[in-house]
């Protein structure tokens, strides 16, 4: 029998905003992770992008902190844009909890989140380096950091984050519940998980970075100076909305 949102004992507030977002039938990421993570125990997660996976985290937390005074959830991502956008479904789906959230990023201006942090947010989202800054500024509530997700945790390691992963996990308490997710399984991730997760529960919804069947892929190849010229040609030739991914904010902003 197939689930819905009803079945995890969310609270009727909650499940109304998830209803008012066209959140019906759980994914089968969000089926299989949030009746574990309600109930306490560390994930690893395994899921590809567009399976659920913000909202698998998301909406146990929401309800974790509704029904706890004090304690507060951290959401580390590998990029600006995806903690922003993290940040806006948090939003969405807490509508009326009275459940602060802070935005913690690279790029904005530091005042402004000292002043954020000061109104005692309790979700948090940010990237790894800005996180740390706050650390090192001991702006940043430490103490009261009760869930812990790390999103798209592969990517992070690509990027060279390991550093201040660990200098994050080093100074949270040990008392925490964490959540890691990632689009693949690797030996450094396992690694890290094995050495600050607690028997966590394995969740594995896609097969490394499968594609779905509906998708069709094809390559073109050029080199980087002829890149725009192959894609002005690809925009001509296509009559459907095109979506172009960037590596860099900079080769977005030339795009």
């Amino acid at each position: 029998m197939q689930k819905t949102f009803n079945n995890f004992g969310l609270s009727k507030k909650l499940v109304l905003n998830l209803k008012e977002q066209d959140f019906i039938i759980p994914t089968e990421i969000q089926q299989s992770a949030i009746e574990p993570f309600l109930e306490g125990s560390d994930i690893i997660a395994c899921a590809k992008t567009g399976s659920g996976k913000t909202a698998a985290y998301l909406i146990p937390i929401i309800e974790m902190l509704s029904k706890e005074e004090d304690s507060c959830a951290l959401v580390v991502a590998p990029t600006r844009e995806l903690a922003q956008q993290i940040s806006q479904v948090f939003i969405s789906l807490a509508k009326n909890f009275n459940i602060k959230p802070a935005l913690l990023t690279g790029g904005k201006m530091m005042q402004a989140q000292l002043r954020r942090l000061k109104q005692n947010p309790r979700f948090i989202s940010g990237t790894p380096g800005r996180i740390n800054d706050h650390i090192a500024r001991k702006t940043f509530p430490l103490e009261k950091i009760k869930y812990i997700v790390w999103d798209e945790t592969d990517r992070m390691l690509e990027l060279g984050f390991f550093e201040q992963i660990e200098n994050i996990l080093n100074k949270l308490p040990k008392e925490k519940q964490s959540f890691m997710l990632s689009a693949t399984f690797n030996k450094r991730l396992i690694n890290l998980a094995s050495k600050y997760l607690i028997e966590p529960k394995i969740i594995s919804i896609s097969k490394g970075n499968e594609v779905p069947d509906l998708i069709k892929q094809e390559t073109v190849d050029t080199s980087g100076s002829y890149k725009l010229v192959e894609l002005e040609k690809i925009l001509k030739d296509k009559k459907e909305k095109i979506l172009v991914f960037c590596a860099t904010h900079a080769s977005t902003k030339e795009v």
